[in-house]
């Protein structure tokens, strides 16, 4: 089943058999064989071949699709668990975390958290908050680390600091430089130039945040930014009234060691908020 539910997947991010049978080196017929036998399985059609021999996503596939990367997540994640648990492995754990976090916070507990599971392998990803909390969702990560409030009703979001807001870049300039839609501190920005009545003609998007600071400090605009990222700059910074909680996500059904590893995270995490 658990092939199928592979296959399956490979289909539908590529959308093509051919594509699907080299990203997993098996053939097209035996793509078409997998996929026909879950249709059978679950008694619905997942794609439909058109005129042209291409293949379109039905509703039930879109549907089954996140299903179906929960299962296949899932198993993987349990099946490391029990290797680890028998001394045959060394377990993995995945972090995802929006670029703030993960670029000024996590560094500073890592040497710790290391020390207190020298039996883990910690991975962490850096990516958006409306797609850290995508990652937990779809198992793909194991804990999440956000900036945003949004609200998942698979999982438990804990507060483990507040942040305070500043402008950095010379105030005189007119151009902003934001993040991408789905960023944490997109969203604040826009809360604050709504407040401000700023309507910016000029704009500049920008996916990372390395990459916005250089700009400003090549003075190709202003920012809106956690004042943790300021503290080491040498730029113009305007202080603000925005101060945004940071959350822990956690899928509700976690439990046991998991439930543990979150817990002396979030510890070491609420311990910098102190500083």
């Amino acid at each position: 089943m658990f092939q199928l539910l592979e296959t399956f997947i490979a289909v539908y991010e590529t959308n093509s058999f051919t594509k699907a049978a080299n990203a997993l080196y098996i053939s097209q017929p035996t793509i078409s064989v997998h996929i026909e036998k879950l249709e059978k399985e679950l008694d619905v059609k997942l794609f439909e071949r058109n005129a042209r021999n291409r293949i379109e996503k039905t509703e039930a596939a879109t549907l089954f699709y996140e299903k179906a990367k929960q299962i296949l997540n899932g198993w993987e994640s349990g099946k490391e668990e029990l290797a680890a648990l028998s001394g045959k492995a060394r377990r993995k754990y995945t972090i995802a975390a929006s670029q703030t976090i993960g670029g000024y916070l996590l560094p500073q507990i890592m040497n710790a958290l290391g020390q207190l599971y020298p039996q883990i392998n910690f991975e962490i990803l850096l990516d958006n908050s409306t797609n850290v909390y995508k990652a937990v969702h779809m198992f793909e990560a194991d804990l999440g680390l956000v900036e945003t409030p949004e609200v998942y009703p698979d999982m438990n979001r804990t507060i483990f600091m507040k942040d305070q807001l500043v402008i950095l870049g010379d105030r005189e300039l007119e151009r902003w430089i934001l993040r991408e839609e789905g960023s944490g501190i997109r969203q604040y920005t826009e809360m604050y130039l709504k407040e401000q009545q700023i309507l910016p003609e000029e704009k500049i998007i920008a996916s990372s945040n390395a990459l916005i600071l250089e700009l400003v400090k090549q003075g190709m605009g202003r920012t809106l930014q956690s004042a943790r990222v300021a503290e080491k700059l040498s730029l113009p910074v305007q202080k603000t009234d925005l101060i945004r909680p940071l959350y822990l996500i956690l899928p509700k059904e976690d439990s046991g060691k998991n439930v543990e590893l979150a817990q002396s995270i979030l510890d070491l995490l609420k311990k910098l908020g102190d500083v």
